[in-house]
């Protein structure tokens, strides 16, 4: 998994100007950190434990919004298949906050 992210990552740093790659890569972060969410969710996990999956879902959910934020700076969020689904922006700032709720509260 994290050699097949690592080359993702490599391959996105080549290809600057390939929008659609940046986009895949974003929700893929957006994706992992959905998951880690999701882990973090269990009650019956040890506190201990779930505060750092919070943490490790709002590494990815900045991630995702860093390579976001990249693309709106380059005016690269005009194609609707970027602007639309899990891992927008607004998504990312939502998903983001309830990790931050999370942690205060564990």
């Amino acid at each position: 998994f994290r050699q097949g992210l690592t080359s993702s990552e490599a391959f996105v740093a080549g290809t600057p100007k390939n929008i659609f790659s940046h986009a895949k890569l974003a929700k893929s972060y957006f994706q992992l950190g959905q998951g880690n969410a999701i882990l973090a969710s269990n009650p019956r996990t040890q506190s201990d434990k779930r505060r750092e999956q919070w943490r490790e879902a709002r590494t990815w959910f900045e991630r995702s919004q860093k390579v976001m934020l990249d693309m709106t700076d380059r005016n690269a969020l005009n194609h609707s298949v970027i602007r639309t689904g899990p891992g927008t922006l607004d998504e990312i700032a939502r998903q983001i906050a309830r990790c931050d709720t999370a942690l205060s509260n564990l």
